[in-house]
């Protein structure tokens, strides 16, 4: 049975409530420790004080994510004809810090009008440009995106092909399909604040519109996602 807007409500405001709330105390008090105490304590103690936080803040992190999911697999917003270019601009705005602070010089071509979930869409361009930012190591990051009118492979009609572009750290093949179950994370994620999450919440939204997503990579000359 498909869940109701009013029971994925509950449910989103009982794991808020019930496990955020928590969280957010063992956070709030390790960091007054930290601050108010971090001189007093030797190299070990600030240490297992950073540990604590950091896994405080990446299962706020993991929760957000996870509703984020839910909401996503089970509410899905009418079909609408959509400007990508516009969705892009509202992606930007909101990755404008992590676009500035690595410098990352992000080029949108012009996209075309499609009929989508809009909200689903933004996440797929947001998480797949979010990535490409938070794992290139270039002194120079670049990130495309762009799109082309090609044949469907099996029926031969007309499809439009996104592709998301980086010359970042690239990704081992043995890891092009495993990068898109949830909660796997690459040994390149061991810094990194994601959660596993985002490419299955990917994968999900553009198989729900009846596409279908894949990668090229090469490790140290970075990675293509194709939608």
């Amino acid at each position: 049975r498909k869940a109701t807007l009013m029971e994925i409500d509950v449910y989103s405001y009982v794991i808020s409530h019930d496990l955020m709330e928590p969280l957010r105390g063992i956070e709030a008090f390790s960091k007054f420790l930290t601050d108010g105490y971090r001189d007093k304590l030797d190299d070990d103690g600030r240490h297992q004080l950073d540990v604590i936080r950091n896994s405080a803040l990446r299962m706020q992190r993991l929760i957000n994510d996870l509703l984020k999911f839910s909401r996503l697999s089970q509410l899905k917003n009418p079909m609408a004809a959509v400007g990508l270019n516009s969705m892009l601009m509202h992606v930007r705005g909101n990755l404008q810090y992590a676009l500035d602070a690595k410098r990352v010089d992000l080029r949108v071509e012009k996209l075309p009008m499609v009929f989508c979930d809009a909200t689903a869409m933004t996440e797929v361009f947001h998480n797949l440009i979010s990535n490409s930012i938070k794992y290139n190591d270039k002194p120079m990051p670049v990130i495309e995106v762009g799109s082309a009118e090609k044949p469907n492979p099996d029926t031969g009609a007309p499809e439009h092909e996104f592709y998301v572009r980086d010359n970042g750290m690239g990704i081992k093949q043995e890891y092009f399909e495993k990068i898109f179950q949830m909660f796997q994370r690459l040994e390149r994620d061991e810094k990194a604040e994601g959660t596993g999450i985002g490419l299955t919440i990917v994968k999900r939204v553009v198989e729900w519109h009846g596409g279908r997503i894949w990668l090229e990579s090469e490790e140290g000359k970075g990675t293509t996602f194709r939608f």
